[in-house]
């Protein structure tokens, strides 16, 4: 649209426009949803006027009850200033109303579903995110219970569709920062990531879930995810992350792909010291061992078009993020007989010693199995049966004996139960039916084919 006077001429020049890469950003426009960018509020206000003459134009209208104004800088009371000195809004040329109609000053606009702040880090977009998310896997759950699909493949399936893309939504932006995070956690010579992540409200909501799957409420997290052979959401963050990373990086020339260069053009410049998105996702490639730092030997043209151009090894990456995740399951202390495990309060525990070493490879039967014969057979798997070792503490392990028999030495934990305890002999003969033979391992009897029947 021609600016009408010299006043809307000049601030509508070039300088009030925000530039990237070298190239202007004058606005965003998806569908019927659009944002305006100005670096001075007389740009703002002409680039309304520019706003309300083309809907004239064209026979449309802005709905002011939908617009806010948000205004982004480093100082608050610049910010404050602003918001009362500056009103920001619209007249009308075919009512001829004299009023302009002011729209809001917010701390935080949506925008596409995602939620802005003035304020807080990008991040912070996240907790209407989880309050979503909270919903969905909840109703989730009604319906499960309502139609009966309550089997691990039908619920993780639902899970992902519904409640996991509600928790990932715009993860390719604010999805870097929670990553670092976990990768930062590592200490004491051993990765603390796992713990990291589940102290994330997301990925809570991920571990709620698969509570309710297994038909627990308390139980080892550790096993937990093992049994379904889930991770925390950051491995499938991670893995949309640097699937949108390459995207830019094949479209050379695009809106995204300047906006990656000046990210690496300020990551360099902070020597990888910033908060901003490329600085974070180099720092995760440089934690996960694919990104060796910026070079001194080229200037910073040349290291921007090298980053930039830089494909990734989605996955590479993201096997040796699910590497961190299950260092601890390669512990040493795993590889004993969990009635030789010394509790030493260290992590692993014994728990996941008796899992690792009894229980084996999760084998959930495609097919329905009663919820009840179900939960009873994820309590025992999960080592949360109501055995006389999983009772509280206060009793040695040693001291534990089975209340069944009345042996001795007979410790009543998940093995003596199954294999050994004489008061079940009669009840063990059917797991001998099920293609297991009485020399015939925990793995191996855990391990049949018939899991249905294993749970009945």
């Amino acid at each position: 649209v021609q600016a009408k006077d010299k006043y809307c001429a000049d601030a509508m020049a070039a300088e009030g426009c925000p530039i990237v890469d070298g190239e202007r950003i004058p606005l965003q426009l998806f569908a019927d949803d659009l944002t305006l960018f100005a670096l001075t509020y007389r740009r703002l206000m002409c680039l309304l006027v520019a706003l309300r003459e083309w809907c004239e134009a064209f026979g449309m209208s802005v709905n002011i009850r939908k617009c806010e104004v948000l205004i982004v800088h480093p100082n608050a009371d610049i910010r404050d200033f602003v918001r009362k000195a500056c009103p920001v809004g619209m007249r009308s040329s075919t009512t001829y109303d004299v009023q302009m109609q002011v729209m809001p000053w917010v701390t935080r606009a949506r925008y596409l579903g995602i939620y802005h702040d003035s304020e807080k880090a990008f991040e912070s977009c996240c907790e209407e995110l989880l309050a979503k998310g909270q919903r969905t896997m909840f109703a989730l759950v009604d319906k499960l219970r309502l139609k009966g699909l309550l089997s691990p493949n039908v619920s993780l399936k639902c899970f992902n569709v519904s409640v996991r893309s509600v928790l990932s939504f715009a993860v390719q932006v604010w999805g870097p920062a929670y990553i670092l995070e976990i990768l930062q956690g590592a200490g004491d010579g051993r990765s603390l990531c796992f713990d990291k992540a589940l102290s994330n409200k997301m990925v809570q909501v991920q571990r709620d879930f698969l509570q309710f799957v297994a038909g627990v409420k308390r139980v080892p997290y550790r096993l937990l995810f093992r049994e379904f052979d889930q991770y925390p959401l950051h491995v499938h963050w991670a893995k949309l992350v640097f699937r949108f990373w390459n995207s830019i990086v094949r479209k050379p020339g695009s809106l995204h792909h300047h906006v990656l260069r000046d990210e690496i053009r300020l990551a360099i410049g902070s020597n990888l010291e910033g908060k901003g998105w490329g600085t974070v996702v180099l720092k995760v490639l440089n934690l996960l061992g694919h990104f060796d730092g910026v070079s001194s030997s080229l200037n910073v043209d040349e290291q921007v078009d090298s980053i930039s151009s830089m494909e990734l090894d989605v996955g590479a990456l993201v096997e040796e993020l699910i590497r961190r995740f299950d260092d601890d399951w390669g512990s040493t202390r795993l590889q004993i007989d969990p009635r030789d495990f010394v509790s030493d309060g260290l992590q692993p525990g014994v728990k996941m010693c008796r899992y690792e070493q009894w229980m084996g490879p999760a084998g959930h039967c495609p097919f329905y199995i009663p919820r009840k014969q179900h939960v009873s057979l994820m309590r025992f798997r999960l080592c949360v049966w109501e055995t006389e070792v999983n009772r509280p503490a206060g009793r040695a392990r040693s001291d534990r004996r089975c209340s069944a028999c009345r042996a001795v030495d007979a410790i009543e934990d998940e093995r003596h139960i199954l294999l050994e305890c004489p008061k079940y002999a009669d009840i063990r003969s059917e797991l001998w039916a099920l293609g297991a033979t009485s020399t015939a391992s925990m793995k191996q009897v855990m391990g049949v084919d018939n899991q249905k029947a294993l749970a009945s």
